[in-house]
């Protein structure tokens, strides 16, 4: 009974030596194919990227225009709108707050507010701080540049763009 152990045993390891030597070359001879559909893969993927780079290129060409005029809109009207005027200081920390780029989203709804009792405002009509003459329309102005780059969300806050660019002077991406 012995002698059958040894052999059976003995043709278990031979069987096993033969399937692990079969696996083995198939790994070896399939290798070649799986680091050529890796290859490939990467290449397609390396393609698409750059046509996207391309395409984002194209699109920052004709969106840059765009952020500098709004930009040009929130300066100009900012220093319109600035005053050394006490009762005014908390307007001219939110403007400076917009122009720096460190606006929070309450900071910019209450910038709104503010900016709509100005832009209402008419020559003898009572306000809670002083406003004069011609800045209705930079208040007017402020509003629509505020509306397109710090649009309000579904809570009513207005939400800053993500990042932003010291170069441009606002919170405006770059």
């Amino acid at each position: 009974m012995p002698h059958v152990n040894v052999y059976f045993l003995s043709a278990i390891a031979g069987c096993i030596a033969v399937v692990w030597e079969v696996i083995q070359q198939w790994r070896r001879s399939h290798k070649d194919s799986v680091e050529d559909i890796v290859h490939h893969a990467l290449v397609s993927i390396t393609d698409e990227l750059g046509a996207i780079k391309t395409e984002l290129a194209i699109i920052r060409t004709k969106v840059d225009p765009m952020w500098t005029g709004w930009n040009a809109s929130i300066t100009n009207s900012s220093s319109v709108l600035h005053h050394p005027e006490p009762s005014r200081a908390r307007i001219d920390y939110l403007l400076d707050s917009l122009q720096d780029g460190s606006v929070t989203s309450e900071e910019v709804t209450e910038l709104r507010g503010h900016l709509e009792i100005i832009m209402n405002w008419e020559f003898g009509q009572e306000a809670p701080y002083m406003i004069f003459q011609g800045e209705q329309s930079a208040a007017a102005t402020m509003l629509s540049a505020l509306d397109v780059v710090y649009p309000e969300n579904e809570d009513g806050l207005s939400d800053p763009p993500a990042g932003g660019s010291e170069e441009a002077g606002t919170g405006l991406p770059g």
